[in-house]
C-alpha cells in the first residue's frame, strides 16, 4: 500500500467550465489515446461502474471502476478490478478564480505489481489522464 498526496494541481478552466466538460462528450474524446472500450453503468445515487482498457507500458489492461460524482466538489473513484485492484482516490476541485485546482488523495493497492512499483505506476496513469484533460481544455 503506498498512501499519496499530490496538491495543487490546476486547470486553465473556472470549475463551472470543469464539471460542464466532465459531463460532455468532449471528456471521452479526450482520452481515447489511453482508454479504448468504454462502458459506463449507472448505479442507484451518485456512483457509476466504468469498465474499460487502460494502455499501461505499451499493453492494454482492463479496469473496472466504481466512480462516486459529488459535483461541484469531488469525484471518488475504487479500483474494483484490474491492475490497481483495491486502490481508493479521490479527487477534489476548489475553485481559484478564473482557474480550478485539483488535488488528489489515494490509497494506492495492487496484487499484481511490487509494492516498489505502486506510486509511480499510479502517478503515471493519473499525469497522462491530467495531461489529456489539459490539452482538451485548451482554447483552439
Amino acid at each position: 500500500m503506498a498512501y499519496l498526496e499530490d496538491l495543487g494541481a490546476r486547470f486553465d478552466r473556472s470549475l463551472d467550465d470543469i464539471w460542464a466538460y466532465f459531463a460532455s462528450d468532449q471528456h471521452g474524446a479526450a482520452h481515447a489515446n489511453s482508454l479504448r472500450n468504454v462502458r459506463g453503468r449507472r448505479l442507484p445515487g451518485a456512483a457509476s461502474l466504468i469498465s474499460a482498457e487502460r494502455r499501461y507500458k505499451g499493453h492494454w489492461t482492463r479496469f473496472l471502476t466504481r466512480s462516486t460524482v459529488v459535483a461541484p466538489l469531488c469525484i471518488v473513484n475504487e479500483e474494483l478490478e484490474g491492475l490497481l485492484e483495491g486502490t481508493r482516490f479521490a479527487m477534489v476541485y476548489s475553485p481559484r478564480g478564473s482557474q480550478t485546482q485539483v488535488d488528489l488523495y489515494a490509497d494506492v493497492r495492487s496484487k499484481k505489481l511490487p509494492a516498489a512499483e505502486l506510486e509511480l505506476t499510479f502517478l503515471e496513469l493519473v499525469e497522462v489522464a491530467y495531461r489529456e484533460d489539459v490539452a482538451a481544455l485548451r482554447p483552439r
